[in-house]
């Protein structure tokens, strides 16, 4: 019995490596389409592009050419653009201001004040400027006194009212007991006839002298 019970499981055992045998050939045997197709799958599975085949290689070498062609002309196009557009000119930094004339004073005659019976001082000048004749006193200073007058005299240093005459031009009243002064005078005046500018005034029982200023040329 022992005998045959050990032959029993002999067999078994051989039975069991005999198939162990075949499956393994049986493995080796299939065919390697099946591997590679299981590779493929598991590489997409991954995430990772199959190599790419020859037309689309052609593909993206035409879409990378008409690419560049669309970057050209769109380069065109801006120089061309950039080109045609005029330049403003650029304004100056500075304005330009018209330069005011100056005018030019023409010396006709000038003297100074000299006390006749008041005291003063300054000079007095006639002037041509710029056409316009004018009578202008300077650094002037007078006593005050009542309706005081500007006169121009014949007379080269009149002292007395009698020496004025008739023949003076008044000139207008003082416009101030000191300070500088302009008066107009008429254009077609001949002063040559003119030799004295005398401040003057007749509002006391008797006309007085102020002063008197001998003009020179």
């Amino acid at each position: 019995m022992l005998n045959k019970k050990s032959f029993s499981i002999f067999i078994v055992i051989l039975l069991l490596l005999i198939l162990g045998c075949e499956k393994e050939k049986s493995i080796r045997s299939e065919p390697v389409v099946q591997q590679e197709s299981e590779t493929i799958v598991e590489v997409q599975q991954q995430g990772i592009s199959p190599q790419p085949t020859e037309s689309t290689i052609e593909d993206k070498v035409s879409q990378v050419i008409e690419a560049k062609k669309n970057q050209a002309q769109d380069t065109d196009t801006t120089t061309k653009s950039t080109e045609q557009k005029p330049l403003t000119p650029k304004q100056p930094d500075y304005v330009y201001v018209q330069p005011v004339p100056v005018s030019v004073i023409h010396l006709i005659k000038e003297g100074f004040f000299r006390p006749i019976q008041h005291s003063v001082q300054g000079m007095v000048k006639i002037v041509n400027e710029a056409g316009n004749r004018k009578l202008i006193l300077e650094t002037f200073r007078v006593d005050n006194g009542p309706e005081l007058k500007v006169y121009l005299s014949k007379h080269a240093n009149p002292s007395h009212p009698r020496e004025i005459g008739s023949d003076f031009y008044n000139v207008g009243a003082l416009q101030d007991y000191f300070g500088s002064q302009t008066y107009d005078l008429p254009d077609n005046m001949d002063f040559s006839q003119y030799h004295s500018v005398v401040i003057y005034t007749d509002a006391y029982v008797a006309p007085v002298i102020y002063a008197t200023a001998p003009l020179s040329e």
